[in-house]
């Protein structure tokens, strides 16, 4: 035998004999703007195509030294390639933190908004 106790208890059991579903807010939220702008646009909706920057890294480490090269490909095609040494005592992932934390320094700097980072890990 089920025992119910308190206010929940009480409304689970008065709305237990009807076919009741819950429904997500957001759902709701979301479908209201789409149907919003589906009924309210102007023309015809057109898509944007982003054309994104690529970062391609690969490290190297080894007690004599490591390395890390960077790889950056403009939305135009080109493409720039870069070699960093690094400190002797660095593990693989400080590696290649390293060389994530160089090619978005080199983002930043020619302002690049949308990339796509590639890594061997």
């Amino acid at each position: 035998m089920l025992i119910l106790n308190g206010r929940i208890g009480k409304w689970i059991l008065a709305l237990s004999e009807f076919d009741l579903s819950y429904e997500s807010v957001k759902a709701v939220k979301g479908q209201a703007i789409a149907d919003f702008i589906t009924h309210h646009r102007e023309g015809e909706v057109t898509l944007l195509e982003l054309t994104s920057w690529a970062l391609f890294f690969d490290v190297s480490t080894c007690k004599q030294g490591g390395g890390v090269g960077i790889v950056l490909i403009f939305p135009q095609g080109m493409s720039f390639e870069y070699a960093i040494a690094i400190k002797p005592t660095s593990t693989n992932n400080q590696a290649e933190y390293e060389a994530i934390l160089r090619g978005i320094k080199l983002l930043h700097e020619v302002e690049a908004e949308y990339v796509e980072i590639f890594g061997n890990s």
